[in-house]
């Protein structure tokens, strides 16, 4: 069989050979997850549009509006490593480092890491608990999709043929505080069993605003849990609110039965993740 590799230099460029592909065309960027589904590349016969050279997709960058990009195309390793995203969103940060093994970090993209669309991608429960936003080149030019709206089914997003993530644009927010947490069966090179994004916004008199709740690996798709956040927001963060919420998380999500865990010990988890998560919090109040 014959493998195609093409290297645009432009995203006009990259989306143009796409839409007169046959359809056994990818986008590339790290690869590694793309060849582990296609299998050695001598032998898919299958072509290839590399998003290498494409310009301002791997680099981090603030932005105007206290807003900063990261491009899709920007490692895992270096999203880990940066010190601009430690400092605004930490839990991205963790995330990134949590993923598979140095190596694949140093290969895999952030925007791979979402665009595969896992269950369990580890990177997508902060990116919507930042409030993340998808920046997608398109053929009727840029838009911008909220994370939340980004996944439709396993393995599935909303991007259209031919559209190219460009990056994801997050807002600075200095009084959240947020944290990621991954349950696994080893600490390294292993797929979550659950993963917990939280970001949480205390208002002036000491009762929680904005929560926001986001699980991997419970549902056919990253997801917010939105009845979760209703029972926090407005009210102290104390332990009978902690305890409904994480309640809540454990009757909202849908798990499935695997080789790594099966449902019921992935539900009670994904609640106790919650639940240890805010009451560690909560501790940091009160010291």
């Amino acid at each position: 069989m014959t493998t195609r590799f093409f290297k645009p230099g432009s995203i006009s460029d990259a989306m143009d050979a796409y839409l007169k592909s046959d359809g056994t065309t990818h986008y590339f960027a790290g690869g590694t997850d793309l060849m582990v589904k296609l299998g050695p590349p001598g032998n898919t016969g299958h072509g290839f549009i590399s998003l290498e050279r494409l310009s301002g997709l791997n680099r981090v960058q603030e932005r105007p509006e206290d807003k900063i990009f990261i491009g899709a195309m920007t490692g895992l390793s270096e999203v880990a490593g940066s010190g601009l995203i430690a400092e605004h969103f930490p839990a991205l940060a963790a995330a990134a480092g949590s993923v598979g093994s140095p190596s694949i970090r140093n290969m895999g993209t952030i925007g791979g890491n979402v665009c595969n669309a896992s269950p369990s991608a580890d990177t997508a429960p902060p990116l919507m608990v930042y409030g993340a936003s998808a920046v997608v080149a398109g053929r009727d030019g840029e838009k911008t999709i909220p994370m939340d709206a980004f996944f439709t089914g396993p393995s599935t997003t909303c991007l259209k043929p031919g559209d190219i993530l460009t990056g994801f644009m997050l807002p600075k927010n200095p009084a959240i505080r947020a944290g990621f947490v991954k349950l696994g069966k080893r600490k390294a090179m292993e797929c979550s069993i659950v993963s917990l994004g939280l970001s949480l916004e205390m208002d002036g008199a000491g009762k929680c605003g904005t929560v926001r709740i986001a699980l991997g690996a419970v549902a056919p798709t990253p997801v917010r849990i939105v009845r979760a956040e209703k029972i926090l927001e407005g009210r102290p963060l104390e332990a009978e609110f902690i305890h409904r919420a994480a309640a809540a998380v454990a009757g909202d999500i849908h798990p499935i039965d695997d080789l790594r865990a099966t449902a019921g010990y992935r539900r009670k988890m994904a609640g106790r993740m919650v639940r240890e998560t805010l009451l560690q919090m909560c501790r940091q109040d009160h010291q």
